[in-house]
């Protein structure tokens, strides 16, 4: 009997160590349920579930029992801003359950801006300025601007710049592909035709500089004359210079054109700077013929003319560097007198290598 007690008693020592786990509570196996208390209640609110929560005494295993799904927040507006061009609009809110707030924003107007006023009128190599006003705010927006057909780098008309890059490609200015980009190389191709050409280097091709590169580049190509354009009509026959009965020149069809080309943009210049500019454009014209002349020379010629034409090229371009110096110290580094006597240098040249060239010797 004693035995027995001893063991009952062992067995309820047991029994309230054991662990709060289901397969381990006595209750659960002995009864096949908990032995469950209500030891917390929730009511729900906007974001979270109502429950109840269960306690079993003899384990001590939780369990959640919902009594209500969270009914969500009901807003009420408080507030309400309307948008401007610049500020967006706003609509407040508030919980009447929670008291939490919210703001909802909507977009800004926008400026609603009239037509583009000029108040500094662009200039032939100047950027212009003008502006517009917001009917709405009155905001003023002002931006520079370059002459309408301007090309300039990250210009988007690519059909004019890829005109304008085939252009100075022929002319030998542009060392890259023409693909419409007007990109770093391209502009130093500007700059260098303008430095040529007389007109500002900064790499903008302006309307004028435009007009200049396709008169160049014209001339460059042999474009025809029209019928009756030309004094120099009748030469149209002569396929090299030489001398006339008279000891006068009578020039090639080409070099005639180029004649009166050079006269037609030096007549067209109205002030000093213009026929500088204009007499630049001229001897790079000339300039520009006169590599050529070399070339389609070397191109046919012997051996020993091949030195002579070599040895040619060099003695003159020594000389008229020469000569350049002693006219700047004559007439002055800017004069145009200076201009004016190279071109004669460049025209007598390019008369005499087109005989050669041209197969018939020069006197």
């Amino acid at each position: 009997m004693k035995k027995t007690l001893i063991a009952a008693l062992a067995l309820v020592l047991w029994l309230c160590a054991v662990p709060a786990l289901a397969e381990d509570c006595w209750y659960y196996a002995n009864y096949g349920a908990h032995d469950y208390e209500q030891v917390d209640v929730r009511k729900p609110t906007c974001t979270q579930d109502g429950y109840y929560l269960l306690e079993c005494r003899i384990c001590g295993k939780n369990k959640k029992e919902t009594t209500q799904a969270a009914y969500g927040h009901d807003w009420r507006k408080t507030g309400e801003t309307s948008a401007t061009c610049t500020t967006r609009s706003t609509v407040s809110y508030e919980c009447r359950n929670c008291n939490k707030t919210k703001t909802e924003k909507g977009s800004s107007l926008g400026h609603a801006y009239g037509a583009w006023q000029i108040s500094q009128p662009a200039g032939d190599f100047s950027m212009g300025v003008r502006y517009r006003v917001c009917a709405s705010c009155s905001n003023v927006a002002e931006e520079a601007f370059y002459p309408e057909g301007t090309l300039y780098r990250g210009a988007g008309d690519r059909d004019a710049v890829m005109e304008m890059q085939q252009k100075l490609q022929d002319l030998g200015y542009l060392r890259d592909k023409v693909d419409g980009i007007f990109g770093r190389n391209t502009e130093q191709a500007v700059r260098d035709y303008a430095a040529v050409a007389g007109f500002p280097v900064d790499g903008v091709a302006w309307p004028t500089l435009l007009s200049g590169l396709n008169v160049d580049w014209e001339v460059y190509m042999g474009g025809e004359i029209e019928p009756g354009e030309s004094e120099f009509e009748s030469n149209t026959l002569v396929d090299f210079c030489m001398h006339g009965l008279d000891g006068e020149w009578l020039m090639c069809a080409n070099h005639a054109r180029m004649q009166e080309t050079a006269e037609t943009l030096y007549r067209a210049a109205a002030t000093e700077a213009e026929q500088l500019r204009a007499l630049k454009q001229i001897r790079a014209l000339w300039k520009g013929e006169l590599d050529i002349l070399y070339e389609t020379w070397l191109e046919g010629a012997s051996e020993q003319e091949m030195s002579l034409a070599l040895s040619g090229k060099a003695t003159f371009a020594s000389y008229l560097a020469t000569q350049e110096t002693i006219w700047k110290q004559q007439y002055g580094a800017d004069s145009p007198s200076v201009l004016e006597q190279v071109i004669a240098a460049l025209q007598e040249q390019c008369r005499q290598i087109c005989a050669l060239a041209g197969g018939a010797p020069a006197e």
